[in-house]
């Protein structure tokens, strides 16, 4: 199985493990509140312009090649022909393009398996808009049976990527260290800086938090309700940043062990991927609620455990339909399942066209 893998979008290293030693123990009034949103970006860093930018190119690109082929591929078309007119980054909305779209889904199946076009288009979508984090997610599962002619489709994506974090980090360090000198106001202000240039930054929305989870020891509970707003915003931005699973909110504790009991962590960040974690990812992902996620998987799945075929098929079917797809009933009409073998749409498919820039 291919492997492309996610750094950490925390990256906090060794401080991890005595941050996150607060985890559930730290109990908060009230319920769950809107996400505070960061201060208006007057600018973004280059790194992150730089990253949408190729992402606009890409997805130009991905338009003119989906649209292209031949015409018995009606979803390919489509979903190409969708992606030929674009509002601005980060106006997207990414919902109605990719798994609330009949095209969408009809491209996934219908294009040859090891093509990740679909999947790199939702990634390029969401880092069109900023949204780095949920873009390395569809990167992730696009590597997973990818041809070799998208290679540097991928590669492009992670080269910018790492660039952008690595200024993130520089830029966190100096909040860091603020907080560990004491000086929370200071450190708050560091992180505020961070996401006035890169809003979807999960990491500063967590140190954030834990600033405040520490101020809040110290003043009273002032800052309970803030540390929560930030926690939120944190798993808003990244649904795998497990840190941020904080609270006392029984949901939020489940969606933690979830995260842990499907090895979701260990599959994301690449350090055990194999069937039985891949599986488990996508059960996980289905119980955390990211159902766009868990039906690509499944549907991957379908190839790579020939043994449970009409189980992962079964399952894509109703997870297109959680993602609110109204046409899913077209897509049950294509399998006729028995209790041993399911019928599985057949004919020529179109396979990958090799990526030019």
């Amino acid at each position: 199985m291919a492997s492309s893998e996610k750094t950490p979008s925390a990256n906090a290293e060794a401080k991890v493990a005595r941050r996150f030693s607060t985890y559930v123990a730290s109990p908060y009034l009230g319920a769950m509140v809107a996400l505070l949103l960061a201060p208006a970006a007057l600018a973004e860093y280059p790194e992150l312009t730089a990253l949408k930018r190729s992402s606009v190119r890409a997805l130009e690109e991905a338009a003119k090649r989906l649209a292209a082929v031949d015409k018995k591929f009606e979803g390919v078309i489509g979903f190409g022909k969708s992606l030929s007119s674009l509002p601005e980054p980060g106006k997207i909305n990414i919902a109605q393009l990719t798994y609330q779209n009949k095209d969408y889904w009809r491209a996934t199946m219908e294009l040859v398996r090891y093509d990740p076009s679909v999947l790199f288009a939702h990634g390029h979508l969401h880092a069109a808009n900023g949204e780095i984090e949920r873009a390395t997610t569809y990167f992730i599962l696009g590597s997973i049976i990818r041809h070799e002619s998208f290679e540097s489709e991928q590669e492009a994506f992670v080269t910018l990527r790492e660039k952008l974090l690595q200024r993130v980090k520089d830029d966190m360090a100096k909040g860091i260290a603020a907080h560990d000198k004491g000086e929370y106001e200071k450190a708050l202000k560091a992180y505020d800086q961070v996401t006035a240039e890169y809003p979807s930054c999960a990491w500063a929305y967590y140190e954030k938090g834990f600033t405040y989870l520490v101020m809040d020891g110290l003043k009273g509970l002032a800052y309970k309700s803030k540390r929560t707003e930030m926690y939120e915003a944190c798993r808003a931005r990244d649904p795998f940043y497990w840190q941020a699973y904080q609270g006392s909110d029984q949901q939020v504790i489940q969606k933690f062990f979830v995260l842990g009991r499907r090895k979701v962590d260990a599959f994301v960040t690449g350090k055990e991927r194999n069937l039985e974690t891949f599986t488990a990812f996508a059960e996980g992902c289905e119980e955390l609620g990211l159902y766009p996620v868990a039906a690509h998987a499944r549907w991957k799945l379908s190839s790579l455990d020939p043994g449970n075929i009409e189980k992962h098929l079964k399952s894509f079917l109703a997870l297109i339909e959680k993602c609110g797809c109204k046409e899913s009933d077209f897509f049950r009409s294509l399998f006729k399942f028995s209790n041993d073998t399911p019928a599985k749409p057949g004919g020529e498919q179109p396979g990958p066209v090799p990526n030019k820039g």
